[in-house]
């Protein structure tokens, strides 16, 4: 295997011109710029080449396109010292800053995602969770009797809250779960297609999405356009926005032997329901351990190692797709100016073979706003119930 690193840069776009002309000293030209190139960005491959047999290797593709802010416009400008005659002809600016000094995109989270894939593929990842669902039947009581409050108008502060609480937390995965149960005979089904294919010679190749993540880069201090005579004609700051994706593609092979198809019936049964058992269950069943997986991932490695049905991924390929714009926010423009805002485009694409395949523990890379409310809701509702009134 031989790595090797291609790159290209983008045409360069002209830097326009401006002229500045003092009004009370005769004739005095500050700059007359014209014809000059400013860089537009770059993209860079980073990849190996292999001999027969080929195998996949990863790949890193990283683009950078810069379009500057532009300027025009013509008005008497008055200076620090002296008043102006000025006029900016599709002026570009940004022009003294190179593109490597724009914002770069973080690292993807290939061990989140990593195991969050052997999570997925897992045949033995069950539809509906029958033990955790029963266990969790324990909760339904209390849940009947705080709607019932609600309803009746008898309802304190804290159920505000803890309204949402429920409805996230109980009322929601309730209903998931008996949509799930009416389903069964279809999911059945197709879990058995599926073990099915993962046993035919060559077996079965799948490729799923595994969601993604926002990307925030913040925003940039307010910069200067450019200034004359220790004045600014213009100024404002760059907003990020982005998301990253990430799938994953394999080739799931059947490891157990079935001697009849009765056996395959059962083991499919067993897997759909979680019937066989799993620290995966367990650890849902207890509580708070959700607040723990909105910081790491031990939700999904438990659930990658779940077992029952032994198989084998080959050819595991993690992709990830990045891509942020930055766009130029105008704050002040001199008058007689106009500012056409600038744009950046950052994009990535890449692709990792975890060489073991084996799920590992790993930070949760994004915290999310609503996870965010989740957590206000449950400090509001725990402040409300400690407060008599």
């Amino acid at each position: 295997m031989t790595g090797r690193t291609r790159s290209i840069t983008y045409s360069n776009e002209r830097q326009g011109s401006h002229y500045g002309v003092s009004m009370d000293t005769l004739h005095v030209v500050t700059s007359a710029i014209d014809g000059l190139t400013v860089n537009a960005g770059n993209k860079v491959c980073v990849d190996s080449i292999s001999s027969q047999p080929f195998p996949d290797n990863a790949l890193d593709i990283t683009t950078k396109r810069l379009r500057r802010s532009l300027m025009t416009g013509r008005a008497v400008f008055y200076g620090a010292t002296r008043v102006w005659d000025l006029e900016f002809r599709r002026k570009r600016f940004q022009a003294s800053t190179p593109v490597s000094s724009f914002p770069n995109l973080p690292a993807p989270a290939w061990a989140y995602y990593s195991t969050k894939a052997l999570a997925n593929a897992n045949l033995n990842q069950p539809k509906v969770d029958i033990p955790l669902f029963l266990f969790e039947m324990k909760d339904m009581p209390g849940m009947l009797r705080d709607l019932g409050r609600v309803l009746n108008g008898r309802y304190k502060p804290s159920d505000v809250p803890g309204g949402y609480l429920a409805a996230q937390f109980g009322w929601g995965p309730l209903f998931n779960d008996l949509a799930s149960l009416l389903g069964l005979a279809d999911q059945i089904a197709a879990r058995k297609k599926q073990i099915l294919k993962a046993a035919s010679e060559g077996g079965s190749k799948i490729v799923r999405q595994l969601g993604g993540d926002p990307i925030d880069l913040g925003t940039s201090a307010i910069a200067s356009m450019q200034k004359v005579d220790q004045r600014d004609t213009g100024s404002g700051s760059w907003t990020y926005t982005g998301t990253s994706k990430y799938w994953y593609s394999a080739r799931l092979r059947l490891l157990t032997v079935f001697p009849d198809e009765t056996d395959l019936d059962t083991a499919v049964f067993r897997s759909v329901l979680g019937l066989n058992l799993s620290a995966a269950s367990i650890w849902n069943a207890i509580p708070w351990t959700w607040l723990v997986d909105y910081f790491v991932n031990v939700g999904d490695f438990l659930d990658a190692n779940r077992g029952g049905i032994r198989y084998k991924l080959d050819r595991l390929n993690l992709m990830c797709h990045q891509h942020v714009r930055g766009e130029w926010k105008a704050a002040y423009t001199a008058p007689g100016f106009t500012q056409v805002p600038g744009t950046l485009e950052l994009d990535y694409k890449g692709r990792r073979i975890p060489s073991l395949a084996l799920p590992v523990l790993a930070p949760r890379p994004y915290f999310t706003d609503h996870m965010a409310y989740i957590l206000g809701n449950l400090a509001t509702a725990s402040a409300l119930r400690s407060v008599k009134l």
